[in-house]
């Protein structure tokens, strides 16, 4: 989570997923 998805929705599994690829 400390990538730039916690920027969009730092709560949201969603794109804690898409960025973690």
């Amino acid at each position: 989570r400390k990538k730039k998805g916690k920027s969009l929705m730092e709560n949201n599994s969603f794109y804690d997923i898409l960025y973690c690829i």
